[in-house]
């Protein structure tokens, strides 16, 4: 019984180009990061505010 599974294998080979997605990913990634630091400078200046309307 045991052989009898082991002839049952089954072995695929598959070869896929991801180098368009990997591009994509990363363009993705670097508006991302762009996004990130934009919310920062923003947070900073919600911040800046903040503090200066609690001075008065």
């Amino acid at each position: 019984m045991a052989e009898m599974r082991e002839s049952n294998k089954l072995v695929v080979k598959v070869d896929v180009d991801v180098s368009d997605a990997l591009k994509g990913l990363k363009a993705l990634r670097r508006e991302a990061n762009k996004t990130l630091k934009a919310l920062e400078k923003l947070q900073r200046k919600v911040n800046e505010i903040n503090m200066s309307m609690q001075l008065r």
